[in-house]
């Protein structure tokens, strides 16, 4: 799964030893995440140079986030049975600075950047997707029939 958002914060990297011997370290991503009218905060765990690479992220910048979602059931001091779940990031980049290197950018990553909404002089927002758009799987999302 992947999600884009704005980064709000990296914490502070912890380390340590496993049980086998093996260096280990960790942050926690916390971006925000706008779906439609809607804002949320999510934290995502970090590990190794997926954490490096977060730590190199400045606050506010617009991401990709690349993840799976674990769970495991486990008995509390109760005796209960419960699940813990964790967001667990395997790749974080930022943007701009992704799409600047290779020279692209499709119009559903753009949107999400507002430097990059404003349309061109004399165009129409429409008008600009269209000619940015190269095929059906970059068309916004209003194109596919959806409405959010």
């Amino acid at each position: 799964m992947e999600v884009i958002a704005k980064l709000q914060q990296c914490t502070p990297v912890q380390s340590g030893t496993s049980k086998n011997g093996n260096p280990w370290k960790k942050t926690e991503i916390v971006a925000i995440i706008q779906d439609g009218d809607r804002t949320s905060i999510a934290a995502f765990t970090a590990f190794g140079n997926v954490c490096d690479n977060a730590m190199k992220l400045r606050p506010g910048a617009t991401v990709r986030i690349r993840y799976r979602i674990d769970s495991e059931e486990f008995t509390d001091k109760n005796g209960n049975r419960r699940w813990s779940t964790q967001a667990t990031a395997y790749s974080v980049v930022e943007l701009q600075a992704q799409y600047a290197q290779q020279g692209q950018m499709t119009q559903n990553q753009a949107a999400y950047i507002p430097e990059l909404q404003a349309p061109a002089q004399g165009q129409q927002p429409q008008q600009q997707m269209q000619q940015t758009a190269s095929n059906a799987d970059e068309l916004p999302p209003q194109n596919l029939g959806f409405q959010y």
